[in-house]
């Protein structure tokens, strides 16, 4: 496990990650001591990048990679999020499981975060029996 102290609530979580990924982690950071950002700005120093330029950053590989679509800092959490409530079995208990790794305080907040009320709004019109 990882313990991150988000900084935007201010909560520590512990997230687990898988195998692989956490040797990457561990060998990127392991000279760094546990008050150094992870991904640092050009600035120099211990400044962390913005989000602001990992937006841009990510805009810039997409495009590179072809993809159209509109692409920013949030869009790999809000995929891995709707991806695992899938794979979960798209319940209730599965969407339980994913408001509590986004850290969300509503079941709502989460619905919306991944997209699901949009599904459930286009199923219901897709339902309707042609005349």
């Amino acid at each position: 496990y990882f313990l991150i102290n988000e900084q935007k609530t201010g909560k520590k979580r512990r997230v687990a990650l898988k195998q692989k990924l956490r040797k990457i982690l561990e060998d990127y950071i392991k000279d760094k001591g546990d008050e150094k950002y992870i991904l640092l700005s050009r600035q120099g120093g211990n400044k962390a990048v913005s989000s602001r330029q990992i937006g841009r950053n990510l805009k810039k590989a997409a495009k590179a990679c072809g993809l159209t679509m509109n692409i920013g800092t949030h869009s790999g959490r809000k995929t891995f999020a709707y991806h695992l409530f899938v794979k979960l079995g798209s319940n209730e208990k599965a969407l339980l499981i994913v408001q509590a790794i986004l850290g969300h305080s509503t079941l709502e907040m989460t619905m919306r975060y991944i997209g699901i009320y949009e599904d459930m709004q286009d199923s219901a019109v897709m339902s309707i029996p042609e005349l």
